[in-house]
């Protein structure tokens, strides 16, 4: 069934109505009809519902059932992903969204060779949303994950204090993996953080261990800036056990 993201001021006891771009959406390019069935989520609750009534600005939907929202893991992961070329960045959107990411941060750093400016910068962030947006409706998600602004890899380093563990991933640390990074804490938020093609400067490393982030190890192989974010949220939620 398809399935849309809701505010609390769309539902009540009986009735979900689906408003905005979702209506054109569901009217324009579903096509969906009186008696069809749809989800709806508040980020709270899934609704099952069955498709009503179709206004000129709204689709009005019966709820049928109300449960708990369970498309969510037990660890907030925020990934923070140094600008790479467009396509790559959204690959790594939509994956990481599929995979429970909670927010997805882009950032700029040294060795970046896509180095928007504000203008192009909140243009793609607009583009990065969208796609984090389909891929939470597809996979089955109660959130949609934000994409935040393009920050610096200073304010990279302050957003990530409040966190419980703090990871950078980085192809020269040769002892230290995820798994041994998180085994055995406690924690309900952590990051990931994740470099250009080109890799981290030093100094950049020397600022994350400052600042008391982890260097980790994604193994042997070195990955592809597109694949090590992937690589490392799946693990975490393996290892997490949001995956049984």
């Amino acid at each position: 069934m398809p399935k849309f993201f809701i505010e609390k001021n769309q539902v009540n006891d009986e009735y979900v109505n689906i408003i905005g771009e979702d209506f054109l959406h569901m009217t324009k390019s579903l096509r969906i009809k009186a008696n069809e069935k749809i989800v709806a989520c508040d980020g709270v609750f899934d609704y099952n519902c069955i498709v009503e009534i179709i206004t000129s600005d709204a689709v009005i939907c019966k709820i049928m059932e109300k449960r708990s929202a369970i498309g969510e893991p037990s660890v907030k992961v925020y990934v923070y992903i140094s600008v790479t070329k467009s396509d790559k960045l959204e690959l790594v959107t939509q994956k990481v969204t599929e995979l429970g990411a909670f927010k997805i941060i882009p950032f700029i750093s040294a060795r970046c060779v896509s180095k928007p400016d504000q203008k192009s910068a909140n243009k793609k962030r607009e583009r990065l949303q969208k796609i984090a947006t389909e891929a939470s409706k597809q996979c089955g998600r109660s959130i949609i994950p934000e994409v935040s602004e393009f920050l610096t890899l200073k304010q990279v380093i302050e957003n990530c204090k409040e966190n419980d563990i703090n990871l950078v991933l980085y192809e020269n640390e040769k002892d230290l993996s995820i798994k041994n990074a998180i085994e055995n804490k406690d924690f309900t938020t952590i990051s990931i953080v994740v470099g250009p093609e080109g890799g981290f400067e030093q100094s950049e490393i020397e600022s994350f261990i400052n600042s008391n982030f982890e260097i980790v190890s994604l193994g042997k192989r070195i990955l592809r800036a597109e694949t090590a974010p992937i690589a490392a949220i799946s693990a975490i939620m393996y290892q997490t056990d949001n995956f049984s």
